[in-house]
């Protein structure tokens, strides 16, 4: 597993220690953290997640994904 901080990343102590993670954590200076605060967030990324394979797969458009992730998203914080 790669570290969880940007200071552990770029330690030297973690290519003494695991020199295989040296080229994945050089690819990670461009990652992005999708951490969110909201209570509702899980459930949320798990439909967006389910919508975005269901385009990816071909089984519907990735507009029509995304405007039922989104509709579902909306009844999520609603309720």
């Amino acid at each position: 597993l790669l570290p969880p901080m940007q200071s552990m990343l770029d330690s030297p102590d973690l290519e003494k220690e695991k020199p295989v993670l040296t080229g994945f954590a050089e690819m990670m200076e461009c990652g992005v953290s999708h951490v969110s605060s909201n209570k509702d967030w899980p459930r949320i990324e798990e439909v967006l997640n389910e919508r975005l394979g269901e385009a990816i797969y071909g089984d519907k458009s990735a507009s029509d994904a995304l405007d039922e992730a989104a509709a579902e998203a909306e009844k999520i914080i609603g309720a």
